[in-house]
């Protein structure tokens, strides 16, 4: 039970089929001053299923002067964890949440957290690393900032184009180099029914363009394996996620 006394579903093992983290804001734009609530949720494709360990996220808030510090995840209903902050000057801030860890399949099939030195006989031993982001403007900003980004990024261009019926560009990156070679996947979730799920190719200079078409949540994932990061006896390839979340 988290500290709430509500029951925790700890799925984390799942990330192997595909699950991962995603910030969801109850809206994008505060007045200077005004508390932001988001919550950190988990699953696939915008389905809730229980939650990772709170043990291996770590959470940080850069304000518009790039400022970054980290911020404190709070348990939630068993369901989500929360994190809270006041926009004390305009501008954009943004919120990072990673999840880093290693997976192993073990010699009969089944999976466990740990690398090889837990699990010497694995089939293979992956290291994880996922990044949940989100960008919250408070009164009026220009330009979003030069955010410091992560290995794996997926940034909007205009912030002011994500807009109902507007299409939107977003880029992606791999180490600071724009990523041409793989697919974003595009969900949002209104107030019924399931989430809508598209899966975008990735264009020149890693760019794709979505069209918002529902009020609500809304996130992109991309997904890359680096097989050149490895350590012998440690872990086979590292598999990193990104995500990025906006809602209208």
């Amino acid at each position: 039970m988290d500290r709430k006394g509500f029951f925790i579903h700890d799925t984390t093992l799942r990330m192997y089929y595909g699950h991962e983290g995603w910030l969801e804001p109850a809206r994008n734009n505060y007045q200077v001053g005004e508390r932001a609530n988001v919550c950190f949720k988990w699953g696939h494709n915008m389905e809730v299923d229980g939650i990772c360990s709170l043990e291996r996220l770590q959470a940080w808030l850069t304000d518009p002067a790039l400022q970054k510090k980290p911020c404190t995840l709070l348990p939630g209903d068993g369901l989500y964890y929360e994190l809270s902050l006041r926009g004390e000057g305009a501008g954009f801030y943004q919120l990072l949440v990673q999840h880093d860890g290693m997976l192993s399949i073990t010699a009969d099939g089944s999976h466990a957290l740990g690398s090889r030195r837990e699990h010497p006989s694995a089939l293979e031993a992956l290291a994880f690393t996922q990044y949940s982001k989100c960008l919250l403007k408070f009164g009026e900003a220009g330009a979003i900032p030069p955010f410091a980004k992560t290995n794996l990024d997926l940034l909007p261009l205009d912030w002011e184009g994500l807009k109902m019926g507007t299409p939107a560009v977003f880029q992606v990156f791999f180490k600071d180099k724009a990523l041409e070679q793989g697919e974003v996947t595009f969900a949002r979730s209104g107030k019924e029914g399931s989430p809508r799920i598209d899966v975008v190719e990735l264009g020149k200079d890693g760019k794709i363009t979505v069209t918002p078409d529902l009020e609500g949540n809304y996130l992109l994932l991309v997904r890359h394996k680096d097989e050149t990061d490895r350590e012998e006896g440690v872990y086979d390839k590292r598999s990193y996620t990104c995500v990025f979340s906006f809602t209208l």
